[in-house]
């Protein structure tokens, strides 16, 4: 049986790190390791671990602190701190159901041709769930699949096209080969967001991902996500970002004409979707994504006569967004 290590990066956790804890307590199959980075947290994280720990010695826990760095940066210190065959994330404020560990070991360890699978994750608040489905209207819906005796669903021809278009692979909702992500390269430090959907395009090409149509995690959404609506710049800029770099590493990863046309094309939607965002924040908001897209993608679309008068409109009613 191959073994489980499951890796938390945590960052000022201490509101919701025990309930993420006790969710790997609650796992059918208990993980042979844990392993959580604190992120240079300035609030109880550490002790709350270090005394959780102490509470479960059945468990091999492992609490590494470093400077912070982000999230990147701590999850790939976890993943070259573990030993074990496959890793489950689990973000700091998510939540695992309880046959999560089993049932993504089960269709991993099947073939050595998959290097990923993942399940379904719904999103809840303090108020309750409201999201039964993250994937429901994710680009995963337009990915060719051949479904496995245990269900798991092998994803085929158009996996690259969709999922440079924006991620679908929920981060607690996954277990991977470990030795794969780091041949993969593992998380890019340089990313804030996005680092997710970078990654897992490199590994989709070292591999066969199955996505299991079943919810093994359950995702928190509270007012300090990184992606949520404060951060939505950052969002889009390292969205385009990831995508950017997609295409100047084309040749290395492999990808056919197609995929490099609908690599093309979900670049072009992301600077679309960054100078409107900039737009409504005024003209040097606009001229400030501007410079990042010649920058980043010199041979973009640019912004649109629409995009300068819905940016001389946001500056001269002085509602132009930070």
């Amino acid at each position: 049986m191959s073994s489980i290590a499951t890796l938390i990066p945590a960052y000022n956790a201490a509101a919701h790190i025990q309930q993420a804890l006790d969710s790997i307590a609650a796992q059918t199959r208990l993980p042979d390791e844990i392993v959580v980075v604190d992120d240079g947290s300035t609030d109880d994280t550490a002790a709350i671990v270090t005394a959780w720990s102490s509470r479960h010695r059945q468990l091999r826990l492992q609490l590494l602190r470093q400077a912070n760095q982000g999230a990147s940066a701590a999850r790939n210190a976890a993943i070259h701190a573990a030993h074990s065959d496959h890793v489950a994330f689990l973000d700091a404020d998510d939540l695992l159901e309880p046959d999560h560990h089993a049932r993504l070991a089960q269709a991993l360890g099947r073939s050595d041709a998959v290097v990923c699978v993942f399940g379904q994750q719904s999103v809840f608040t303090e108020a309750g769930e409201h999201c039964a489905n993250f994937l429901l209207g994710k680009p995963i819906e337009q990915v060719a699949y051949e479904v496995r005796d245990d269900g798991l669903r092998l994803l085929g021809e158009g996996l690259w096209a969709a999922l440079v278009q924006g991620n679908f692979i929920p981060t607690s909702g996954s277990m991977a080969r470990r030795q794969v992500l780091v041949a993969a390269g593992a998380f890019d430090t340089d990313l804030k967001t996005s680092e997710d959907r970078d990654l897992w395009l490199r590994v989709s090409r070292l591999g066969t991902l199955g996505y299991l149509p079943t919810r093994v995690a359950r995702k928190r959404e509270h007012d300090t996500n990184l992606t949520g609506n404060a951060n939505q710049m950052l969002v889009r800029r390292h969205a385009l970002a990831v995508i950017a770099k997609q295409l100047a590493e084309q040749h290395r990863l492999g990808l056919s004409s197609a995929e490099v046309d609908a690599t093309r094309q979900a670049l072009d939607a992301a600077v679309r979707t960054l100078l409107y965002a900039a737009s409504r924040r005024g003209i040097g908001a606009l001229r400030g994504a501007l410079d990042e897209v010649r920058a980043t993608a010199p041979d973009a679309a640019q912004a649109s006569p629409r995009d300068w008068l819905r940016a001389l409109a946001a500056s001269a009613s002085g509602r132009a967004r930070t």
